[in-house]
Protein backbone atom coordinates (compact mmCIF):
# COMPACT_ATOMS: atom_id res chain seq x y z
CA UNK A 1 0.00 0.00 0.00
CA UNK A 2 1.39 3.54 -0.88
CA UNK A 3 0.68 4.84 2.26
CA UNK A 4 3.24 2.03 4.14
CA UNK A 5 5.93 3.49 2.31
CA UNK A 6 8.30 5.82 3.57
CA UNK A 7 8.03 9.13 1.50
CA UNK A 8 10.29 12.29 1.81
CA UNK A 9 9.42 16.11 0.88
CA UNK A 10 11.20 17.40 -1.97
CA UNK A 11 11.11 21.01 -3.67
CA UNK A 12 9.96 20.85 -7.83
CA UNK A 13 9.77 23.83 -9.67
CA UNK A 14 6.01 23.02 -11.78
CA UNK A 15 5.02 25.17 -14.73
CA UNK A 16 1.88 27.20 -13.19
CA UNK A 17 -0.41 25.66 -16.10
CA UNK A 18 1.01 22.33 -15.65
CA UNK A 19 0.28 22.71 -11.51
CA UNK A 20 -3.14 23.96 -12.21
CA UNK A 21 -4.18 21.14 -14.56
CA UNK A 22 -2.71 18.50 -11.87
CA UNK A 23 -4.85 20.32 -8.91
CA UNK A 24 -7.94 20.01 -11.09
CA UNK A 25 -6.92 16.29 -11.85
CA UNK A 26 -6.42 15.70 -8.91
CA UNK A 27 -9.58 17.24 -7.54
CA UNK A 28 -11.91 15.45 -9.97
CA UNK A 29 -9.95 12.29 -8.98
CA UNK A 30 -10.71 12.60 -5.17
CA UNK A 31 -6.82 12.20 -4.67
CA UNK A 32 -3.78 15.26 -3.25
CA UNK A 33 -1.75 16.92 -5.86
CA UNK A 34 0.65 15.08 -4.32
CA UNK A 35 -0.81 11.58 -5.07
CA UNK A 36 -1.13 12.21 -8.56
CA UNK A 37 2.52 13.23 -9.34
CA UNK A 38 3.80 10.33 -7.76
CA UNK A 39 1.38 8.51 -9.61
CA UNK A 40 2.61 10.13 -12.63
CA UNK A 41 6.30 9.70 -11.48
CA UNK A 42 6.17 6.26 -11.14
CA UNK A 43 3.95 5.83 -14.61
CA UNK A 44 6.85 7.47 -16.28
CA UNK A 45 9.49 5.40 -14.22
CA UNK A 46 8.14 2.00 -15.33
CA UNK A 47 7.59 2.95 -19.15
CA UNK A 48 11.14 4.41 -18.77
CA UNK A 49 12.54 0.54 -17.52
CA UNK A 50 9.97 -1.11 -20.26
CA UNK A 51 12.66 -1.08 -23.34
CA UNK A 52 15.46 -2.62 -21.44
CA UNK A 53 13.24 -5.29 -19.39
CA UNK A 54 11.55 -6.25 -23.15
CA UNK A 55 15.08 -6.48 -24.46
CA UNK A 56 16.06 -9.00 -21.62
CA UNK A 57 12.91 -10.86 -22.23
CA UNK A 58 14.58 -11.03 -25.74
CA UNK A 59 17.44 -12.17 -25.09
CA UNK A 60 16.62 -14.74 -22.70
CA UNK A 61 13.83 -16.12 -25.32
CA UNK A 62 17.07 -16.37 -28.39
CA UNK A 63 19.05 -18.31 -25.54
CA UNK A 64 15.95 -21.20 -24.96
CA UNK A 65 14.09 -21.01 -28.15
CA UNK A 66 10.63 -22.53 -28.01
CA UNK A 67 10.72 -25.85 -29.77
CA UNK A 68 8.23 -27.15 -31.81
CA UNK A 69 6.65 -29.87 -29.20
CA UNK A 70 6.53 -26.77 -26.71
CA UNK A 71 4.55 -25.34 -29.22
CA UNK A 72 2.52 -27.83 -29.83
CA UNK A 73 1.35 -28.23 -26.47
CA UNK A 74 0.07 -24.76 -26.12
CA UNK A 75 -1.81 -25.17 -29.56
CA UNK A 76 -3.41 -28.37 -27.99
CA UNK A 77 -4.39 -25.90 -24.92
CA UNK A 78 -6.08 -23.02 -26.91
CA UNK A 79 -8.31 -25.28 -28.47
CA UNK A 80 -11.38 -24.18 -27.99
CA UNK A 81 -13.52 -27.80 -26.19
CA UNK A 82 -16.11 -28.93 -28.44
Amino acid sequence: MESEIPKRTIQVVIDEPLIEAAKELAQTQGITCSALIRKALRLYVNESQRPGLEAQDRKGYSRFPDTEEKLQDWEEGATWPS
